[in-house]
C-alpha cells in the first residue's frame, strides 16, 4: 500500500544511517533528481499525503527529519501538517523551502551538488521559526491574530514528549514573541491533559505518555501476550497472521546470523553474504511489504532501530530490551515468538539435524515466500467480498483478480520447488 511506502527508501536508508538524517520531498521526480545529483537520503511520500506508517519506517533509520516541500500554498500546509504528525513519533523536525515556483527537482538541475547542500544548511529552520516566519507575515501589527500564532506554536510545543526540548523550545518561543515562559508552560500543560485525555477515550482506558510531566496511571493491567490466529479468524487472515508471525521468529531469534547461499541460489549475492535480518528487510522494502498486525510491525521496526544502533547490541540485548520495554504489546508479542511458545511452521526448522547455516538458507527465504503468498491470498480474499458491494466495479476487480491469481500461482511454483 503507497500509505505505508516511502520511494527510494531501500536505496536512502544506508545514507539516512550514515548522516542521521532523512530528507522528505513531495514527488517522486524529485527524489530520483536528488539522488543523481548526489544527496541520497532523500525519500518521497509516493504521491500521498505523510502518513504515522511512513514515518515510522524513517524512525527506523534516523530521528531528524528535514521537511523539503515546494513553497506553495500546498506545500507549506503539507508541511505544517508533517510538522506534528513528526513530533508526535517522538522525532525531530526542520523545515526547508526552496525559491518560490522551484520545486527540489528544479533545484536539483539548476544547481550544483554543493550548491544544494549549502542552500539546505542555511535554509533549514526549526518548526517555531517556521510557524513564526510564515504567520506573521498574515498576523502583523493585529494583537488577536499575533496571540493565535503563539497559541498555535504553544500547542505544537506541546506534541514533543523530551521535557528538555520542550523547555528549549518554549525559551526560543518567548524570546521571539517576548512572552513569558510561565505563560506558554501553563498553555503547553493543559494542551497535553487534553491531548492525555482525548487518548485516553479513544483507547477506553487511562494511558501513560513517556516523557510527560506527571504520571497518568493506566486502569488496566498490561496486557497478555497474545495468543496464535484464533479459530474465529477467516482462513486468510489466520495464514498472514501465522506467516508474520513466522517471519518475525526468524528475524527475533537469528537476525544477526549470515546467510550464506550457494552460488547457484537466486539469492546468491557476490557481494557477500547478508545477515537474516537484512535479507528479510530488502525483500519486504523492495516489495514495498508491512506487516497487516499493527504489534508485529511495531516489533519489527523496533528490532531494525536497536539491529542498527551504536554501539553493536547483540541478539539477546536486543530481544531483552524489546521484552522490558514499555510497549507492552511488543513485549507479550516477542514473549510469545523468542520463547517458543508459539508453535508454527518453524518446528520443521527446530527438530532438523542439519547446521544452523544449512538451515536459514532453506527455512528464511521459505518463510518469506510463505508471507508473501499468504498477503496475495489475503488481497484475492478482500477483492473478492468487495464484488459483492461494488458490482459496477466487478470488470476492474476482476482483472484485479486474474493477476493476483498469477502471482499467487508463480509463488506455488517457487515454493514446490525450494521443497523438491
Amino acid at each position: 500500500m503507497k500509505s505505508n511506502a516511502l520511494f527510494g527508501i531501500y536505496l536512502a536508508k544506508s545514507e539516512i544511517s550514515r548522516l542521521d538524517k532523512c530528507i522528505l520531498v513531495e514527488g517522486n521526480v524529485d527524489v530520483v533528481s536528488m539522488h543523481q545529483l548526489g544527496i541520497r537520503n532523500v525519500v518521497a511520500s509516493c504521491g500521498t499525503s505523510l502518513t504515522i506508517e511512513q514515518i515510522r519506517l524513517i524512525k527506523r533509520f534516523t530521528d531528524n527529519v528535514t521537511i523539503m516541500y515546494d513553497g506553495d500554498g500546498a506545500g507549506v500546509h503539507a508541511a505544517e501538517r508533517g510538522i506534528g504528525m513528526i513530533l508526535k513519533e517522538r522525532m525531530n523536525v526542520r523545515v526547508v523551502f526552496l525559491p518560490e515556483g522551484q520545486d527540489p527537482d528544479d533545484f536539483a538541475r539548476k544547481h550544483t551538488l554543493e550548491e544544494v547542500r549549502e542552500f539546505i544548511s542555511e535554509n533549514e529552520q526549526d518548526f517555531i521559526s517556521f510557524k513564526a516566519d510564515r504567520l506573521m507575515k498574515e498576523a502583523e501589527n493585529d494583537p488577536i491574530r499575533k496571540a493565535g500564532l503563539i497559541t498555535d506554536i504553544a500547542d505544537t510545543i506541546a506534541l514533543v514528549d523530551d521535557q528538555i526540548q520542550r523547555s528549549v523550545y518554549v525559551q526560543s518561543c518567548a524570546a521571539k514573541f517576548g512572552v513569558s515562559e510561565d505563560v506558554l508552560h501553563r498553555r503547553i500543560n493543559a494542551t497535553r491533559t487534553k491531548n492525555f485525555e482525548d487518548a485516553r477515550k479513544e483507547n477506553g482506558g487511562t494511558v501513560s505518555i513517556p516523557g510527560a510531566d506527571y504520571v497518568v496511571k493506566a486502569s488496566e493491567p498490561a496486557p497478555a501476550a497474545p495468543q496464535p490466529a484464533k479459530a474465529s479468524m477467516k482462513p486468510a487472515d489466520r495464514a498472514l497472521d501465522a506467516a508474520e508471525r513466522g517471519l518475525l521468529f526468524y528475524v527475533l531469534r537469528y537476525g544477526r546470523e549470515l546467510l550464506r547461499f550457494d552460488p547457484s541460489s537466486p539469492c546468491y549475492r557476490p557481494e557477500g553474504p547478508q545477515t537474516v535480518l537484512d535479507f528479510i528487510d530488502g525483500v519486504l522494502m523492495a516489495d514495498e511489504m508491512v506487516f497487516s498486525d499493527e504489534v508485529c510491525q511495531r516489533a519489527y521496526d523496533k528490532y531494525v532501530g536497536m539491529f542498527d544502533s551504536e554501539p553493536v547490541l547483540d541478539q539477546d540485548t536486543i530481544v531483552r530490551r524489546l521484552l522490558d520495554g514499555e510497549d507492552r504489546e511488543v513485549a507479550g508479542l516477542v514473549s510469545d515468538i523468542a520463547l517458543e511458545k508459539h508453535e508454527l511452521s518453524v518446528k520443521k526448522f527446530q527438530s532438523s539435524l542439519t547446521a544452523l547455516s544449512t538451515q536459514l538458507v532453506k527455512f528464511v527465504p521459505e518463510s518469506l515466500l510463505v508471507y508473501q503468498k499468504a498477503k496475495v491470498e489475503k488481497d484475492i480474499a478482500d477483492l473478492t467480498a468487495s464484488m459483492k458491494d461494488a458490482p459496477e466495479k466487478a470488470d476492474v476487480i476482476l482483472r484485479e483478480l486474474v493477476e493476483l491469481n498469477r502471482i499467487k500461482r508463480d509463488l506455488s511454483e517457487d515454493l514446490a520447488n525450494m521443497n523438491r
